[in-house]
């Protein structure tokens, strides 16, 4: 069977004379700009993440997505980097990155793309008429976010880079008024919620904290950008445990993030529109016409439900018993610590198969040494992670980076001091 399939919402869309933006769903975005067809982020339809996380709705997919002249890949995720997808475009299709995002960078070098990277924060033409801003995370080496403008119309795609006041101020200047503003505003990450180094009354709080503080950014980027149309995007993923888990409850839905804009921001609500797989927009008189089916909560909740159900349904994962860890288990890691730039960093990480507390991968900072232990010194910070059998073995084995497990929010960590220190998180999202 075909990966993908004709969407007749899609036809319709471009039958239409006028620039806009269509929504596949999730993090994807088509831009059609000047006479340009380009889209942002392009996936296929497939368990995310080790069979973690599911899209619900499920993204429109339809083979004329793969006829553009133009690809834009925010970052390296799962669900926002698709190898696969890329392949059924035209052999030679440009894919615009930001430059400086050496992982994405290498990854599609190494696949034979056509890689088009773009300086950050400085307006590059990508075609006739047509031009693009990069604009990468302040806070990582990983996110970014692309403006694309022609004739007067512009769309934003946010993906999951949460931007401070001055970057979007710069971009405005830049790029002048955005009509299309597809916003991240979704707070989907393993802290607090996989935090066993505090109370659970201190994980809900922290989770609610962090939930409003995305929520409002999400409402200050719409509104700094000055946009007609506010869509907001990224939320479209749904943990693979059940609808009313701690996860799914904290990925609000677009619809949900409307509801908080109207009783919070009733000027702002007024121009956010909750926006599902399938729905678009052209611009008309300078102004958004919308052609969206309408989802409801009650219908969202109830196809989420089921989405669920299904996947479990498909998935019937059963774990291994643990095996001995032994010297040779622990030369996946070797050359990734080799490489590794960790002089000023002194910390103790253990790594333990969740159900077999009797052994794990110790690391050593800055020695670099690596071997089998169950313990920590505790004479240095550590961090010790107990990780679900179904992606420690997927790391151990050397066939996932460690930023994958830490995407699927399949482990629980303990840490001392019980604070945060961004340069071991950078370590082991890209390194280990």
């Amino acid at each position: 069977m075909s990966p993908v399939e004709p969407a007749s919402s899609y036809r319709d869309f471009l039958a239409q004379p006028n620039d806009g933006s269509y929504y596949p769903g999730h993090a994807t975005v088509i831009v059609r700009v000047a006479g340009k067809v380009y889209i942002v982020d392009p996936v296929l339809m497939r368990p995310l993440l080790r069979d973690s996380w599911v899209f619900y709705p499920e993204n429109i997919v339809d083979p004329l997505h793969f006829e553009v002249d133009g690809v834009f890949i925010s970052h390296f995720h799962e669900d926002h980097y698709d190898p696969n997808a890329l392949k059924l475009m035209r052999p030679g299709t440009p894919i615009y990155v930001t430059k400086g995002r050496a992982v994405l960078e290498e990854q599609l070098r190494a696949g034979g793309f056509n890689v088009q990277p773009i300086e950050p924060m400085q307006p590059m033409e990508i075609a006739p008429g047509v031009t693009a801003l990069a604009m990468p995370s302040e806070y990582n080496q990983i996110d970014s976010s692309f403006i694309i403008k022609g004739n007067g119309f512009s769309v934003y795609q946010g993906n999951d880079n949460f931007l401070t006041e001055a970057t979007l101020s710069r971009a405005r200047e830049l790029m002048g008024r955005i009509n299309h503003a597809y916003i991240p505003y979704a707070y989907i990450w393993w802290y607090p919620i996989c935090l066993a180094s505090i109370s659970a009354e201190e994980r809900h709080r922290e989770l609610h904290r962090l939930m409003d503080k995305h929520l409002e950014i999400g409402i200050s980027h719409g509104e700094i950008l000055g946009a007609d149309m506010i869509v907001p995007c990224g939320g479209n993923l749904v943990f693979h445990d059940n609808v009313d888990s701690e996860v799914n409850k904290a990925v609000y839905s677009p619809l949900q993030f409307k509801e908080y804009a109207e009783r919070t921001h009733p000027d702002i609500a007024k121009k956010i529109f909750p926006l599902f797989a399938g729905d678009y927009a052209h611009n008309v008189d300078d102004r958004p016409k919308i052609v969206t089916a309408g989802l409801t909560s009650e219908q969202h909740r109830k196809g989420m439900a089921a989405r669920l159900k299904e996947h479990a349904a498909q998935v019937g994962y059963v774990a291994p018993p643990p095996q001995k860890v032994g010297e040779k288990d622990l030369d996946f890691l070797k050359p990734r610590l080799a490489a590794l730039a960790a002089a000023d960093l002194s910390y103790d990480l253990l790594f333990q198969r969740d159900g077999d507390m009797s052994q794990g991968i110790l690391v050593q900072l800055p020695e670099k040494k690596v071997s089998v232990s169950n313990r920590v010194t505790d004479t240095r910070p550590w961090i010790r992670f107990e990780v679900d059998p179904l992606v420690y073995d997927a790391w151990t084995d050397g066939t996932e980076k460690f930023e994958v497990m830490l995407e699927t929010s399949r482990f629980r960590v303990h840490r001392q001091p019980e604070k945060h220190d961004p340069r071991i998180w950078e370590v082991l999202r890209l390194d280990l």
